[in-house]
């Protein structure tokens, strides 16, 4: 049991003397809690404190802004379909094509084959 009390002993003797490491990040955080406490105590005293000028504040040129309203949606709805009937209207009223029963089948066969023979011919 001796030995082993004297080799604690000798490592706790040998401790004191080792200069501690010192993490660089540490440091640097220590440093930055330092600033946010300064910060924050100047923060309270400005708040806390009452201050020598009060801000004079001019209320008759401010005009309160009011939330933005879109069209109601019955009104709304009205446009809408008034918009369909107007479209509906216009394609009931639009000119039909002429169909014309003079051109048969064969003839638009025909127009078809010389446009290939065109085509090839080109």
């Amino acid at each position: 049991m001796f030995l082993i009390d004297w080799y604690r002993q000798w490592k706790e003797a040998k401790r004191e003397f080792i200069e501690p490491k010192v993490c660089e990040s540490c440091e640097v955080l220590k440093i930055e809690i330092a600033h946010l406490h300064q910060d924050n105590q100047r923060l309270l005293d400005r708040i806390l404190l009452p201050t020598a000028q009060p801000i004079e504040r001019i209320g008759d040129a401010i005009t309160p802004i009011l939330p933005r309203r879109g069209i109601p949606w019955a009104a709304r709805k009205q446009m809408l379909e008034a918009n369909d009937r107007h479209a509906a209207k216009l394609m009931r009223d639009a000119p039909k094509p002429s169909t014309s029963t003079d051109t048969t089948l064969e003839e638009l066969e025909s127009e078809v084959l010389n446009a290939e023979q065109e085509r090839e011919g080109a």
